[in-house]
């Protein structure tokens, strides 16, 4: 860690991550949608009027059609519309113009997008029997659910649950309480560190959205669940490795910001109780600093990562990780981000305090 990191804040780092992300990537990423949902949100609750106004430009470039393909395979269904950037920044009321081509791409998937046995969506691909994975609860569920609770569509919000319950019916393991990434041809994966990440990340914006909804505990309880899971194999640092069981694979960024961002919720919102997660997520804050350096960069980030090879643990573990990957920013955003908000509202020491080591307390 550079040891001029110290003398920050939670927000410097945001924003200095938040300019290098912008500076070496575009926009035609689902990695990007994560990266604007991140930051947007910090303006929302610093009330800073000019990361929304440049957060709605972004969105606009989508809904423009600015942006005509975005890697994924939910591209033309829901990534090139913004995703669930855009459906914030909707649901949120700061981008009411994107209401009819939210809910057209909304519309689309339910309507065309391919389902396996059990109502789960399944892989595009022709070449693949039937590939199921945990990304799609981060790319849909947030989507559905904020677009859905907004304009009243029922089915929305339904089809939102569903699709997490499907998911977590295939891949959830009761034994370790954590999410395998994928089910290919019925052959289950590793537990991937990032595919657990985009399931707390899921599961930390939709339970909080849906604290109202009849079927709330039930998915509250998957969310707890899951954070059991994660706290189990925290390593000593505060971090999360790329097979998230198995502390020989390597310390992976975008799992450990993802993963943090879920407990971070978890102190401001307390559907789960504070004191389980408090010393966690400070610990995690204060880890994945040392992956970060002064201009912004996220260090030892998992390179994009669907079941490799076999699947199997060795298969992940020798999956090539980098610097200012485009998965890095976003996960690094959430969880400093949620930091701010945290400290801003007196529940968490100064990041200064933190890295100094000051004693603090747990409020009540």
């Amino acid at each position: 860690m550079d040891p001029r990191l110290i003398n920050q804040s939670y927000l410097d780092i945001v924003n200095n991550v938040w300019t290098t992300f912008k500076e070496t990537h575009g926009w035609n990423s689902y990695a990007s949608i994560l990266a604007l949902s991140a930051y947007e949100r910090i303006g929302k609750f610093e009330k800073i009027q000019s990361i929304i106004d440049e957060s709605v430009s972004i969105a606009r470039k989508y809904i423009n059609g600015e942006i005509p393909k975005v890697g994924g395979q939910y591209d033309e269904y829901i990534y090139r519309r913004g995703g669930s950037a855009t459906a914030w920044l909707f649901a949120r009321g700061y981008l009411p113009e994107a209401e009819e081509i939210l809910v057209a791409g909304a519309e689309k998937l339910l309507k065309e997008f391919p389902r396996g046995a059990n109502g789960a969506f399944k892989s595009l691909r022709t070449d693949l029997d039937e590939l199921v994975w945990i990304d799609t609860l981060f790319a849909v569920c947030p989507y559905l659910v904020w677009l859905g609770e907004t304009i009243g569509r029922k089915d929305f919000t339904d089809a939102a649950i569903e699709q997490l319950l499907a998911h977590h019916e295939l891949l959830f393991d009761k034994a370790t309480k954590l999410y395998f990434q994928a089910k290919r041809d019925g052959v289950l994966s590793a537990r991937w560190g990032r595919g657990v990440g985009w399931a707390v990340y899921a599961l930390a914006e939709i339970t909080y959205d849906l604290r109202k909804h009849e079927r709330f505990e039930e998915i509250a309880s998957i969310y707890r669940e899951l954070i059991d899971g994660c706290l189990a194999v925290q390593d000593e640092n505060g971090l999360f490795h790329q097979v998230v069981n198995d502390h020989s694979s390597y310390v992976e960024s975008s799992a450990s910001g993802l993963i943090l961002y879920g407990f971070g919720r978890a102190i401001k919102n307390r559907i789960i109780p504070r004191e389980k997660v408090y010393e966690p997520f400070l610990k995690g804050i204060k880890g994945l600093t040392r992956y970060i350096t002064l201009d912004g960069s996220v260090t030892d980030c998992c390179c994009g990562c669907l079941m490799p090879g076999d699947g199997s643990e060795e298969a992940y573990a020798n999956h090539p990780r980098k610097t200012n990957d485009w998965h890095a920013a976003g996960a690094v955003i959430c969880a400093f981000g949620q930091a701010e908000q945290l400290y801003i509202n007196n529940l968490i020491p100064s990041f200064a305090d933190l890295m100094a080591g000051k004693e603090y307390t747990m409020p009540q």
